[in-house]
């Protein structure tokens, strides 16, 4: 009950900041595209993420259970039904809109699955849940507080690139960055399975293990990371070049100096993001 409270009220401020941002959208974006367009491309993307905290809320009680397996399943699942019809729309009609809609549909759908499974898993959330009492409110705000300030820095951080990009250089630039992005969002989703597949038990050790031990595993796990994510950091500055110019032509490559960036930006943001995890798990 008090997740979906904090979730919710997230959710509407998200709503709220989304309204506000779009009156004055047209100072952000630099395009030949008409702004009323990108209006609506906006709205639709500030939808998406605002259901996500309306509705997806339950979703903590598998990653508290140690059964995000079950999210992580159906999760992939409508990401790939949605890839599908994404590319349907994108070859039979070249139209935007559409393809913005198909990644709220399933979106939605995919909260209104997990609730589901939740209520049929978990019945108890059912009942009408006592007042957290002011300790407990007291001892979880005291240990999220640094949790909080270094996520909205993250955000901020990720957000701005695009903002600064669109509105100094122009969308066109933008276009040819996000192509890259993709590659390494795509990588990142794929290397983030294995902090994600440990939180649990990192924050089992934190709760059952000695001070000595949980740095232990700390120091452990930050050196294979850092062995995978080095390694595919430095294949990829080799290859991801070549690759944006086959898939979308040599014309939308940037030089090496800026891929090279890109490829270090991934090396460094992984990295951050399993202390973050570790942070997480502990409850610090």
């Amino acid at each position: 009950s008090f997740f979906k409270k904090i979730y919710r009220t997230v959710g509407t401020i998200i709503l709220v900041c989304g309204l506000i941002f779009m009156m004055f959208i047209q100072y952000f974006v630099k395009t030949d595209v008409p702004i009323s367009s990108v209006r609506i491309y906006f709205m639709v993307f500030l939808l998406t993420t605002v259901i996500e905290y309306w509705f997806y809320y339950k979703s903590i009680l598998f990653s508290a259970s140690q059964k995000e397996y079950i999210t992580t399943l159906l999760t992939n699942f409508c990401w790939a039904a949605m890839y599908c019809v994404q590319i349907a729309i994108s070859i039979l009609t070249h139209d935007f809109l559409l393809y913005s809609i198909c990644m709220f549909a399933f979106t939605l759908i995919r909260c209104i699955a997990v609730n589901i499974i939740a209520n049929k898993k978990y019945s108890f959330i059912k009942r009408k849940a006592r007042k957290l009492n002011k300790e407990s409110r007291k001892k979880i705000l005291f240990n999220v507080k640094g949790l909080i300030a270094t996520k909205i820095g993250n955000v901020i951080s990720d957000s701005t690139n695009g903002i600064l990009i669109s509105a100094m250089v122009g969308s066109t630039v933008l276009g040819m960055f996000s192509n890259y992005q993709m590659i390494t969002r795509a990588l990142t989703g794929f290397v983030k399975i294995i902090p994600n597949a440990i939180t649990a038990s990192l924050g089992n050790v934190g709760a059952t293990e000695s001070s000595d031990n949980v740095a232990n595993t700390f120091y452990y796990v930050d050196t294979c990371l850092f062995l995978l994510y080095g390694l595919i950091s430095i294949v990829l500055i080799n290859i991801i070049n070549p690759i944006i110019s086959i898939f979308f032509g040599a014309d939308r490559c940037m030089s090496t100096f800026s891929a090279m960036l890109i490829c270090i930006l991934f090396y460094l943001s992984n990295i951050e993001n399993f202390f973050t995890t570790y942070k997480s798990s502990m409850g610090l």
